[in-house]
């Protein structure tokens, strides 16, 4: 979790979301936290960061 502010600038960049999410939606930093947490608890899930 010490790279999530990081991980927030880079989702809510419209540059890379240009290229990346079909939605281009903007995402709080509370939600961004959220949602790391559910994939580092997650047995099941993956994510990938090129």
């Amino acid at each position: 979790m010490a790279d999530i502010k990081v991980y927030h600038c880079w989702r809510n960049d419209p540059e890379v979301m240009r290229y990346t999410s079909p939605h281009l939606d903007s995402y709080t930093l509370e939600e961004n936290e959220e949602f790391a947490q559910s994939m580092i608890t997650s047995s099941t899930s993956k994510t990938y960061i090129i």
